[in-house]
């Protein structure tokens, strides 16, 4: 069984600055990662905040989701959460939370940030130290490696439902 509720995996769009087209997920429907830009591609974007990181807790990154605005007639971008790099020494490992939904997760980036994994933990958001430090020390590695190695989920399929954005919340029609 999977500590985490749901892990996705994203490869660099070709020729983008900032998108990531999700390859393949397991575990739990989460809306935010399984939204469409107006291209019809699940993507996430990574954003490179400027200026001292981890100073005052300021995130390293943001990460950010397509949402369809029904009150502007289009899509625009919300932050699904900032993204904390504590440590030098695992400089491709990051933590973020969203306090509004309860839910944590864990950032692993590939080489050169070509490609972006995100753990997501429901209702942990007063875990979120102890989360990184287990991280941190391996103890999701396994858990990784497999989902990564599995052909299997290669190919995401569209969903058979319409993922709506509305009055700060997400849902599934």
């Amino acid at each position: 069984m999977n500590s985490f509720d749901a892990i996705f995996f994203f490869r660099k769009k070709p020729e983008t600055a900032s998108a990531f087209i999700l390859e393949k997920r397991q575990g739990d429907f989460f809306a935010p990662l399984e939204t469409e830009n107006s291209n019809g591609e699940k993507v996430c974007y990574l954003t490179k905040l400027n200026g001292k990181a981890n100073a005052k807790r300021k995130p390293s990154w943001i990460v950010s989701v397509p949402i369809m605005s029904t009150k502007k007639l289009g899509l625009r971008s919300v932050i699904l959460s900032g993204v904390h790099i504590p440590s030098p020494e695992a400089a491709n490992k990051g933590f973020g939370s969203c306090k509004y939904t309860g839910n944590d997760y864990l950032f692993l980036f590939g080489e050169n940030f070509e490609t972006l994994t995100i753990l997501v933990f429901r209702n942990q958001v007063s875990n979120v130290q102890v989360l990184f430090a287990q991280f941190f020390d391996g103890e999701f590695d396994t858990e990784i490696a497999e989902f990564l190695e599995n052909r299997s989920q290669q190919v995401c399929k569209p969903p058979l439902y319409q993922i709506k954005y509305e009055d700060g919340r997400w849902s599934k029609q």
